[in-house]
């Protein structure tokens, strides 16, 4: 029997940088939707339902903050673990603020986003 999928939300207006995470989850067996601004991010944590969120904080349209209160302001269940990741000199209070699961202060290596997401969403 496979292990169940896990269903995440990348939010990334950076194009290569967001075809580069999502390649990179998929190959580690996650399903990845992915967003390049807030509001497309919030059109599909709505419908799609993520396990988790990578999320950047500096999103056109709609920022990461307002991104996840928006978000959490229509979740009917607890909020799903959020991965932060941004070049901002404040990410990590931030970050802290929003609750985050993790921090990546950009550039990061892939390999700490997998960590982090392994120990945010458990097989």
């Amino acid at each position: 029997m496979f292990p169940k999928m896990r269903r995440l939300l990348v939010v990334e207006d950076d194009d290569m940088l967001r075809t580069t995470i999502v390649e990179a989850l998929r190959d580690e067996g996650y399903e990845v939707m992915a967003a390049q601004d807030g509001s497309h991010a919030l059109r599909l944590a709505c419908a799609i339902e993520p396990e988790a969120v990578v999320l950047d904080l500096g999103l056109p349209l709609m920022d990461g903050p307002t991104f996840v209160a928006e978000w959490r302001a229509r979740l009917t269940m607890p909020s799903p673990p959020i991965i932060v990741m941004s070049g901002r000199p404040d990410v990590r209070v931030v970050a802290q603020d929003l609750g985050a699961a993790a921090t990546l202060e950009k550039p990061f290596e892939l390999t700490a986003l997998i960590a982090a997401l392994g120990a945010a969403v458990p097989p």
